[in-house]
Formats: structure tokens, sequence, C-alpha cells
């Protein structure tokens, strides 16, 4: 079937996040062939939805923003296993569109929060404070925070997810969490991962 009649279409403001502005005016621009995944667009402003199949059910309406996977826009030429050809980039009356499908669909804004779409659970790693402070001496690693990616709290779950909720505290796998920054403010990853690989909850 026509890819066209299944998928979102959105619009983004550019294609990478590729510039640093600074209160004086200086702008610093970042290599984009280096982790791309990390600098492309990762929303958008949906323009079409489809009028049959999963995303047509989904509440999802036109002038929404969605959030989706770097795979989306990402260059085909800068990611191992891709082509030249971006088969995601349509041109519609001169103007630059995407086509979006549910499995790249992470999240539609909710206010002023992302609500994750199908299975997906968003969480924050849980952060063990460190033993030794000081800020005279320099401590080892071993005495410093520590991050776990495996033991995480919840902070936003799809309406299709009924096995956890908001601030569970649960135990996933890790390497199969996407980590995605969607604030924009450095180092504020979210990882994103399906339901069915949370293993426990604490």
């Amino acid at each position: 079937m026509n890819r066209s009649l299944l998928n979102l279409r959105v619009t983004i403001p550019q294609k990478y996040n590729d510039r640093i502005e600074f209160a004086s005016g200086v702008t610093i621009f970042l290599d984009t062939h280096f982790n791309p995944e990390e600098k492309v667009a990762l929303s958008g402003v949906v323009t079409y939805v489809p009028a049959n199949g999963e995303l047509a059910k989904s509440g999802i309406k036109k002038g929404d923003t969605v959030y989706f996977d770097y795979r989306v826009v990402s260059d085909g030429d800068m990611l191992p296993g891709y082509g030249r050809s971006h088969t995601n980039e349509i041109d519609i009356n001169g103007s630059k569109e995407w086509f979006v499908g549910s499995y790249h669909l992470l999240g539609v804004k909710d206010g002023e929060s992302i609500k994750p779409f199908g299975k997906y659970v968003f969480a924050k790693p849980t952060v063990t404070a460190a033993a030794f402070v000081s800020s005279i001496i320099i401590a080892p690693d071993c005495l410093k925070d520590t991050v776990n990616n495996d033991k995480v709290n919840v902070i936003a779950v799809s309406d299709k997810v009924e096995t956890v909720q908001n601030s569970d505290t649960v135990w996933i796998r890790s390497d199969l969490a996407q980590k995605y920054n969607f604030s924009g403010v450095l180092n504020d990853t979210t990882l994103v991962i399906s339901a069915d690989y949370i293993i426990a909850k604490d």
C-alpha cells in the first residue's frame, strides 16, 4: 500500500540542531558527521493524518507536535546500513515534509509534557548520591554519583500501558532502551523503552 496512506506527514523547523547560540551573539556550528543521531530534529508539526490504519485511530490531529526517533530525519549516508537517498523526505508543493510511521513515533506533545505513543514508557536513570563530597579534593570515580540505567524512575506512560504508572521505579533492559534529549537542555537524557522490556518493579 502507498506509504502516504498510512503515515503522518510533518514539517520541521530545521533538519539538524547543529548550532549553539550564546547571549553574546556568538554562534557555534556543530559538525553533524559525528553522532548525527544526537543532532537531528526529533519533533515536527503534523500536516497530514492518514484516514486509515493505527495512526488514524490514535487521536493525533493536524497541527499537533509529535516526537519521533532519529531515523526519520537522519541522512542515509551518515548512518551505517542506509542508502544515500532518504526515503522519508517528500516535496509537497515546494515544501519539504517528512513521513513518520507509527514504528518511528515516540510521543505526542500534551500541554507542557510529552505523552508516550503505543507501548512506550519514558524514564530517567536512578542516581545514587556520592559517598564523598568536597569542593577541594577531587574524589575518585568510585565515590562519585552513580547513574543506574537499569533501575529507572518512570516519568510518563502511554495510555496503552497498564503494567506501570508514573513515579514507579522499575528494572529494565537498558541495552534495549533508546536515549533521547527532547528538551534541548544539556545532559537532560530521557530513556525511551517499550513496556515489554520492563523486567520488574522495585
